[in-house]
């Protein structure tokens, strides 16, 4: 049972990100987190100039954790 709540939480976290991110910026933290990408390599690999790739990195992030606040915020509600 609480694998299977796990599993169903991962997979509802990862649809709240896809459904916040562009394409451009999922592709981008899918490289750095799931690849293990560092930023230049990103850069490299995708070639997209190195400040774009930053942009890019930081919206994602300011979105998931913006999301995330969200959540805990109405969770202790």
């Amino acid at each position: 049972h609480r694998d299977l709540h796990t599993a169903y939480r991962r997979q509802r976290q990862m649809c709240i990100r896809d459904s916040l991110l562009t394409q451009q910026e999922r592709y981008v933290v899918q490289l750095v987190f799931w690849e293990g990408l560092n930023l230049a390599e990103v850069s490299f690999s995708t070639r997209m100039k190195p400040k774009r790739v930053r942009e890019l990195y930081n919206s994602a992030l300011d979105k998931m954790k913006a999301a995330l606040s969200d959540s805990q915020g109405r969770q202790s509600v």
